[in-house]
């Protein structure tokens, strides 16, 4: 019969003891394990099922191991409408704490006591700061994660989370060869920014000082330190600026929370004070430089080029193999363009970080819209990217075709090209090199630019005479009395002859 993987089975005098030097369990390093079987064994056979207590116990837990192991059973876990992404585990004030956050900008992090109460220890959270929808509280949310941390010698008690050492740290083992997991009469943990360090049995030392805040201070629930705030986020106009104030206080007192207060700032004051949200999300970045909070830069400050020039380098230069970012990323891109006509720099930015190898095609139809915009971008170049963004068939795929080349149309009207090329670049990705089609002809207005016409005819030539006629009543306006007549006859022709009951 085999004994606990990993333990020897001693037998002096009667007597038995299953020890171990040391030995890794799932990353945590067991080391001086003794474990008394009870009663006189003269064999192995008298052994099974007369385990006994924990003679002596020291195991470690790296910091590492401890937060994938919470990681394993909370990220992606759903509990009160929240799934969890991220957890981290931290020393703070002497106390461990562990921190969660999930989606839609609820995040937790709990400063956790300790209290050894025999061979088990019931961990609490002492202090606990909620972002999220003010209908949650701290004490719902950490009953939410806490039972899905159940399993192998750890339960949820009176909103407690109740470890049993003994159990979580050997019973694995002992059940894997049928044996009774044993017990395990004293038990005390000391935590340090490396992890946690679990010792019990007669190397318990007496009086210790469990992980956290002296028992004494620890009530029946957690201090939830941002229920007020919380409330607040969700008030009226001078509550959220009230506030997001007590936030900047407390980021500024207590760095390790920095990056999520400011996070909630600026979700405070997104629509009440842009330039306040601005300023948060930059404090957001100093203290915790993210995909996210690049994103807001951008958007936020998308009416300085500045702010939005930052966020899109911030932007792109994270990984591009995800693809919320780099749909992103064109995003900003576009806005770059035109928010601030800035063609030229958003090329720069953005296609040296997302062409390359299998580009997709939306990110190809971006990108001749950019190039289309940018006044040095060559004819050739803007052409390339159409083809790369339709493929070898594209161009058999007619309404795709159309809405491609009508974008880039406009983005060349918008790329402060000389009359001359732009009626060029326009009549080569619009009309080809060929004599435009008899339809064209509902388009021909005397006295119209150029440029204007050759879309017109392109318009036309495509039936596409809604946009047509918008294009038309645009350039009414800016047209001579004569030639003003005359598009206003055409646009009342084409409104009789394509476009019935149209107003």
């Amino acid at each position: 019969m085999n004994g606990p993987p990993g333990l020897a089975l001693l037998l002096e005098r009667g007597s038995a003891r299953l020890v171990a030097a040391a030995f890794e369990l799932a990353g945590a390093r067991v080391a001086n394990c003794e474990v008394a079987v009870l009663g006189a064994a003269r064999c192995v056979a008298d052994c099974r099922g007369r385990v006994g207590e924990v003679a002596r116990l020291r195991a470690f837990v790296p910091a590492a191991v401890l937060t994938e192991w919470l990681a394993r059973r909370l990220v992606g876990a759903g509990g009160e409408g929240w799934r969890i992404g991220q957890v981290r585990w931290d020393r703070s004030e002497g106390a461990g704490a562990v921190t969660l956050a999930g989606d839609g900008g609820l995040w937790l992090r709990c400063e956790l006591a300790v209290r050894a109460e025999g061979g088990l220890l019931r961990v609490r959270p002492r202090r606990c700061w909620l972002l999220g929808p003010p209908e949650l509280t701290a004490a719902r949310v950490w009953l939410a994660a806490a039972r899905r941390l159940t399993g192998c010698g750890v339960r949820v008690e009176a909103g407690a989370l109740v470890i049993d050492a003994a159990r979580a740290v050997l019973g694995g083992r002992f059940a894997a060869a049928g044996w009774r997991a044993p017990g395990l009469a004293r038990v005390a943990v000391r935590a340090s920014a490396e992890g946690l360090e679990v010792v019990g049995g007669e190397d318990c030392p007496e009086g210790q000082v469990e992980l956290g805040w002296p028992s004494g201070q620890v009530g029946a629930g957690p201090v939830d330190v941002l229920a007020e705030v919380r409330a607040g986020l969700a008030g009226s106009t001078e509550q959220r600026v009230r506030a997001s104030e007590q936030l900047r206080r407390m980021g500024r007192e207590t760095p390790a929370l920095a990056g999520p207060l400011a996070r909630a700032r600026a979700a405070a004051l997104r629509f009440v004070d842009p330039t306040g949200c601005v300023a948060a999300v930059r404090a957001w970045l100093a203290a915790q430089p993210c995909a996210e909070a690049y994103w807001w830069l951008a958007v936020q400050g998308r009416g300085s080029r500045e702010e939005l020039a930052a966020g899109l380098a911030g932007l792109a230069d994270q990984a591009a193999d995800d693809a919320v970012r780099v749909q992103r990323v064109l995003a900003l891109a576009q806005a770059l363009e035109r928010v601030a006509g800035r063609a030229a720099e958003a090329r720069t930015l953005l296609e040296p970080r997302v062409l390359g190898g299998e580009t997709p095609p939306e990110v190809w139809r971006t990108v001749a819209r950019l190039r289309a915009a940018d006044p040095q971008a060559r004819a050739a170049e803007v052409e390339a990217a159409m083809t790369a963004a339709l493929g070898e068939d594209g161009w058999r795929r007619r309404e795709e075709a159309s809405d491609l080349r009508g974008a880039v149309a406009e983005a060349v009207m918008r790329s402060g090209r000389s009359e001359t090329n732009m009626a060029t670049l326009l009549r080569r990705i619009l009309l080809g090199r060929g004599k435009p089609a008899a339809a064209a002809r509902e388009a021909e207005v005397i006295g119209m630019r150029r440029s204007t016409q050759i879309v017109a005819e392109y318009y036309a030539q495509d039936g596409r005479w809604r946009e047509l006629v918008a294009l038309l009543e645009r350039e009414v306006g800016r047209m001579e009395e004569a030639p003003r007549a005359e598009a206003e006859r055409r646009i009342a022709r084409i409104r009789q002859h394509y476009l019935p009951g149209a107003g």
